[in-house]
């Protein structure tokens, strides 16, 4: 590539020289005539170059202004695409703490049920004979004695059912810090 000082050298020669034979004194028509047939071919050339350059650099916009607009489009397209990926995760990173839960709570439903059918056998076998050798004619602390125990399952299931939920919450915060 031509040093940019250089580009119009010889059109700047041209110019000098022309604006030289304005200067001299003594001129004849003949080399006035000749002086001025020299400039009107390199006016005539740089006209042809001028010509050239234009048409390219138009082209070269053009070319340019689709590329851009090309650019534009692919551009929307991801934000588009980013977006519906943002909220695709949304959805998923909901949809997977609604699984979790739904599995955390079925584990602590057997959990309790487990926990159940074990105060269950305590008080037949060992409650059981303790209320029936104290209050043997009095059926209904029996009963009370009973629905007291089947009443501490919704506490054990809430408190089971938020000690899961807990745990799989710091072990998600594990996984997604390492």
């Amino acid at each position: 590539m031509q040093d940019p000082k250089h580009v119009f050298e010889k059109e700047v020669q041209a110019l000098n020289h022309a604006k030289a034979v304005l200067k001299e004194k003594n001129k004849s028509i003949e080399k006035l005539t000749k002086e001025y047939e020299i400039l009107s071919k390199d006016y005539e050339k740089l006209l042809g170059d001028t010509r050239v350059i234009t048409n390219i650099s138009d082209r070269l916009q053009n070319r340019l202004n689709r590329a851009n607009t090309e650019l534009n489009k692919v551009n929307n397209d991801l934000q588009i695409s980013s977006e519906e990926i943002k909220r695709k995760n949304e959805q998923l990173s909901n949809t997977i703490d609604e699984l979790t839960k739904a599995r955390i709570s079925k584990k602590a439903t057997t959990i309790v049920f487990m926990a159940a059918i074990l105060l269950f056998f305590i008080s037949e076998v060992f409650l059981e004979p303790i209320v029936d050798r104290f209050f043997q004619e009095d059926e209904f602390i029996n009963i009370a004695i009973k629905g007291s125990i089947a009443l501490l399952l919704k506490p054990i299931d809430y408190f089971v059912e938020w000690y899961l939920l807990q745990d799989a919450m710091q072990k998600s915060r594990k996984r997604n810090a390492s």
